[in-house]
């Protein structure tokens, strides 16, 4: 049996495999586009499919295509009866297998998590997975199964502490960055600070870092290159520029997350701490520890227990000590207690 695939390919048996590289090729044509697809004429569908090794005429590919709009979303322009035009709909993705209710459960709640944390352009190419999974979903049985309609009432994603609104931010803003980002170019554009201060500043992106309702952006300042977090809601107005993003050769954003760049590193190297916490709250950290090494013991204190663990040293760190109140107490190191003990202090006097 031969195995070429040109001879594989110019068989009478392969008008199926002919059919499925003329869909892949029309949705490609519309691959990660902010608007409609271009449209690829007969002619163009033809050379393609010969540079794959079919040997087809064009008459041929159009009455393939004609067929294929019966089944597919495929815009067609007949204005030329002899070269007819080709679109594939910038909406819908190609979808042959029919997905499971799981998957379609799955992708309504990552559309759901998505869509105000990313431009409208890059959820662009996902938007024919969300409807072919909006599609499976209204085609499901509610008859037998009626209380499914409220499966979105059923399943909530919601934030581990106290929930805050997304502060307003720009379209235009955040396209430009993630396209700067995208295409590792620098940005130019005014930076407001929390003091309302403002300045223009020419930026080298480095990541984006989505932290609760707040996008930020992790970036060198060419005068400097000095790394710091920029919130992209504080950015008045943005520009990318031309020239390429200067990166650090040693910077990886892995690398960077597990020693607490998300979290606003106050040092740079781990500490060794050490709790004295309640038997409930110990419990509480048995199940989801704080660091690999994490050790509990029993203490001197009657109910409490005592726990190590490396950790970075972070505000985000402090942020939850604090938020511990009375179930939990500082050891080590003396410094961070100190720092702990005088925060709590002042706290106090607050309401005092």
């Amino acid at each position: 049996m031969s195995t070429n695939p040109t001879n594989g390919r110019n068989s009478n048996k392969s008008s199926i495999l002919r059919q499925w590289d003329m869909l892949k090729f029309l949705e490609s044509s519309n691959a990660g586009s902010r608007v409609e697809g271009r449209e690829l004429l007969t002619s163009d569908i033809k050379k393609h499919l010969q540079s794959l090794g079919y040997s087809i005429e064009i008459r041929q590919v159009q009455r393939d295509l004609m067929a294929l709009t019966e089944l597919f979303p495929i815009d067609v322009n007949d204005k030329n009866p002899r070269n007819y035009g080709w679109r594939w709909r910038y909406d819908q993705g190609i979808s042959i297998r029919q997905l499971s209710t799981t998957e379609a459960l799955a992708m309504r709640l990552v559309e759901m998590q998505l869509k105000n944390q990313f431009p409208n352009s890059m959820l662009a190419g996902l938007k024919g997975i969300f409807t072919n999974a909006q599609k499976c979903l209204d085609k499901m049985d509610y008859a037998n199964n009626p209380t499914a309609r409220d499966w979105l009432k059923k399943i909530k994603v919601v934030p581990p502490a106290q929930a805050l609104l997304a502060p307003a931010l720009k379209p235009e803003i955040q396209e430009e960055v993630y396209d700067a980002l995208l295409k590792n170019r620098q940005v130019k554009g005014t930076y407001r600070k929390p003091d309302g201060n403002a300045r223009v500043r020419t930026l080298n992106p480095l990541a984006l870092i989505l932290r609760g309702p707040v996008t930020y952006l992790v970036a060198t300042e060419s005068r400097n290159g000095v790394r710091k977090f920029y919130a992209l809601h504080r950015f008045l107005d943005v520009e990318s520029q031309l020239k390429p993003a200067e990166v650090p050769d040693n910077f990886d954003l892995d690398d960077a997350l597990k020693k607490g760049i998300s979290d606003f590193v106050v040092t740079d190297e781990p500490i060794q701490l050490e709790l004295r916490c309640t038997d409930g709250k110990a419990k509480f950290l048995d199940e989801t520890k704080l660091s690999e090494d994490q050790q509990i013991s029993d203490c001197d204190r009657e109910g409490w227990k005592r726990l190590t663990a490396t950790v970075n040293d972070t505000d985000q760190l402090r942020r939850w000590i604090l938020g511990q109140s009375e179930g939990l107490e500082v050891v080590s190191p003396i410094a961070l207690r100190n720092e702990i003990k005088e925060t709590l202090y002042e706290a106090y006097c607050f309401y005092d």
